[in-house]
Protein backbone atom coordinates (compact mmCIF):
# COMPACT_ATOMS: atom_id res chain seq x y z
CA UNK A 1 0.00 0.00 0.00
CA UNK A 2 1.19 3.46 -0.87
CA UNK A 3 1.59 6.27 1.91
CA UNK A 4 1.26 9.20 0.92
CA UNK A 5 3.63 10.75 3.53
CA UNK A 6 6.44 8.55 2.54
CA UNK A 7 8.46 10.69 0.32
CA UNK A 8 8.48 13.34 2.42
CA UNK A 9 11.55 14.47 4.60
CA UNK A 10 11.17 14.19 8.34
CA UNK A 11 11.97 18.07 9.01
CA UNK A 12 10.53 19.30 6.12
CA UNK A 13 9.14 22.60 7.83
CA UNK A 14 12.12 23.20 9.62
CA UNK A 15 14.13 23.19 5.53
CA UNK A 16 11.36 25.08 4.34
CA UNK A 17 11.50 27.54 7.43
CA UNK A 18 15.29 28.28 7.01
CA UNK A 19 15.29 28.34 2.84
CA UNK A 20 12.90 31.49 2.89
CA UNK A 21 15.20 32.89 5.91
CA UNK A 22 18.01 32.43 3.70
CA UNK A 23 16.32 33.77 0.48
CA UNK A 24 14.73 36.80 2.78
CA UNK A 25 18.41 37.48 4.06
CA UNK A 26 20.02 37.78 0.75
CA UNK A 27 17.38 39.74 -0.70
CA UNK A 28 17.90 42.31 2.57
CA UNK A 29 21.78 42.24 2.03
CA UNK A 30 21.60 42.88 -1.85
CA UNK A 31 19.29 45.61 -0.94
CA UNK A 32 21.38 47.27 1.45
CA UNK A 33 24.63 46.92 -0.31
CA UNK A 34 22.78 48.39 -3.83
CA UNK A 35 21.31 51.51 -1.22
CA UNK A 36 24.89 52.36 -0.20
CA UNK A 37 26.57 51.99 -3.30
CA UNK A 38 24.02 54.32 -4.56
CA UNK A 39 24.66 56.64 -2.17
CA UNK A 40 28.75 56.41 -2.80
CA UNK A 41 28.35 56.26 -6.81
CA UNK A 42 25.85 59.85 -6.22
CA UNK A 43 28.43 61.63 -3.88
CA UNK A 44 31.37 60.71 -5.99
CA UNK A 45 29.16 61.96 -9.63
CA UNK A 46 29.07 65.33 -7.13
CA UNK A 47 32.43 65.24 -6.73
CA UNK A 48 33.42 65.27 -10.48
CA UNK A 49 31.45 67.91 -11.36
CA UNK A 50 32.54 69.91 -8.79
CA UNK A 51 35.85 69.57 -10.12
CA UNK A 52 35.09 69.35 -13.31
CA UNK A 53 33.65 72.70 -13.26
CA UNK A 54 36.43 74.76 -11.20
CA UNK A 55 38.34 73.39 -13.94
CA UNK A 56 36.49 74.75 -16.22
CA UNK A 57 35.95 78.08 -14.77
CA UNK A 58 40.02 78.29 -14.11
CA UNK A 59 40.27 78.13 -17.93
CA UNK A 60 37.75 80.29 -19.05
CA UNK A 61 39.23 83.00 -16.23
CA UNK A 62 42.82 82.29 -17.60
CA UNK A 63 41.81 83.37 -21.33
CA UNK A 64 39.54 85.28 -20.24
CA UNK A 65 40.24 89.37 -21.27
CA UNK A 66 40.03 91.88 -18.22
CA UNK A 67 37.44 95.14 -18.52
CA UNK A 68 38.67 98.11 -17.36
CA UNK A 69 38.24 101.71 -18.11
CA UNK A 70 41.27 101.33 -19.83
CA UNK A 71 39.60 99.23 -22.34
CA UNK A 72 37.38 101.36 -23.74
CA UNK A 73 35.58 98.92 -26.65
CA UNK A 74 35.00 96.01 -23.44
CA UNK A 75 34.04 99.26 -20.98
CA UNK A 76 31.34 100.57 -23.41
CA UNK A 77 30.19 97.05 -23.86
CA UNK A 78 30.16 95.81 -20.05
CA UNK A 79 28.52 99.41 -19.10
CA UNK A 80 25.38 99.26 -21.34
CA UNK A 81 25.00 95.37 -20.55
CA UNK A 82 24.97 96.53 -16.41
CA UNK A 83 22.72 99.23 -17.73
CA UNK A 84 19.86 96.96 -19.28
CA UNK A 85 20.08 94.40 -16.60
CA UNK A 86 19.74 97.29 -13.74
CA UNK A 87 16.61 98.71 -16.14
CA UNK A 88 14.74 95.39 -16.64
CA UNK A 89 15.52 94.16 -13.13
CA UNK A 90 13.47 97.73 -11.45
Amino acid sequence: MFRSRAYRYDNEQVVLVLTLLLVLGVIILTATVTFCLSAVFILTMFVISALLISAHHKSLMEGATAVTPNSPRWWKIASVSCSRVRWRST
